[in-house]
């Protein structure tokens, strides 16, 4: 969702990629969340971390409370945690489940705008 906010909101000033360890396709209640807002992640791809083992980024951020506790990391300037909750982590019916990813959203957009300085207006 990260990548997807950055794509559709700044795609043409930074550049944004998203890995992890266990790549398990796009989630689609992350797809309908994010097209509520006007941002299609549908043809995004699910991506292996290690494809970007040989790439130097500007920066790194990992979802969780540490950037250090997630092996083989990119190499990097600087780290960043975000830690927010994953929405697929909840249980619930799909009332439940839209909430929790639509708060992740708000919460990414908020998280990208302060720590970067960049806004979504």
């Amino acid at each position: 969702m990260a990548e997807g906010i950055v794509r559709a909101r700044h795609g043409d000033r930074y550049n944004a990629y998203s890995a992890g360890i266990y790549p398990a396709g796009v989630d689609p209640w992350a797809v309908k969340v994010m097209a509520e807002s006007g941002m299609d992640i549908s043809g995004h791809i699910s991506k292996q971390l290690d494809i970007f083992s040989e790439r130097r980024f500007d920066y790194v951020v990992n979802m969780s409370d540490s950037p250090y506790d997630i092996p083989g990391l990119p190499p990097a300037d600087r780290y960043l945690s975000c830690a927010i909750s994953d929405p697929a982590a909840g249980i619930g019916g799909r009332e439940e489940t839209l909430g929790r990813y639509r708060i992740t959203r708000e919460r990414l957009e908020e998280w990208i705008a302060n720590t970067f300085g960049i806004s979504f207006d």
